[in-house]
């Protein structure tokens, strides 16, 4: 499940009082991946495993993590709300009757009262909406941050074993001390 698609999926979900909380796991779960991976590049590629380069090895490893999101996003209930904003209101009642059925279970208590409902705002906004005044500057200063986030989040973790090797430093010790910086993934959501 992509990553957009998770956040919206728990700001649904997750009552407003515990989104934080929320997040903060789900992003520890999400970035335990690059440790993973990072430590699994330091064990394999140096020994090459049964006769396979190691680095595919790590390949094969971490992409098979979507067999394991593909079974578990069918388990997923639908989002009640897209349901209802599609039409098919009857659908949206049976995921939220199954959905609080199972909370009271989990929880051995009855569900407290529904609170008022807010108006769901439409908007006729589209793509080109963001490249007009007010949008401008905002669109593009956000383009530019994620460009270089990227090449900061992606891109050091990734040239970092090049570069300590360059520097001297062993290939694997190298591996080892982007295990040891990919930590910080996990961490800094639970911090």
């Amino acid at each position: 499940m992509p990553l957009v698609t998770i956040d919206t999926y728990l700001v649904e979900l997750t009552p407003a009082a515990m989104r934080g909380r929320a997040f903060a796991i789900n992003h520890f779960v999400q970035y335990l991946a690059v440790p993973s991976l990072a430590f699994l590049a330091w064990l394999l590629i140096p020994i090459d495993p049964l006769g396979g380069a190691g680095w595919r090895w790590v390949v094969l490893i971490g992409a098979s993590g979507a067999l394991v999101i593909w079974a578990l996003q069918q388990k997923l209930p639908e989002s009640p709300r897209w349901l209802a904003l599609q039409g098919r209101s009857a659908e949206a009642e049976a995921v939220a009757a199954d959905m609080e059925a199972r909370a009271q279970r989990a929880t051995g208590r009855s569900l407290p009262p529904i609170g008022p409902v807010r108006a769901e705002v439409k908007s006729d906004a589209t793509f080109r909406d963001i490249w007009r005044q007010p949008y401008t500057g905002r669109t593009i200063m956000m383009m530019v941050f994620n460009f270089f986030q990227t090449i900061g989040f992606f891109g050091f973790t990734n040239w970092l074993p090049a570069l300590l090797s360059a520097q001297g430093h062993g290939f694997t010790k190298s591996l080892f001390y982007a295990f040891c910086i990919a930590w910080a993934y996990p961490i800094t959501p639970i911090i």
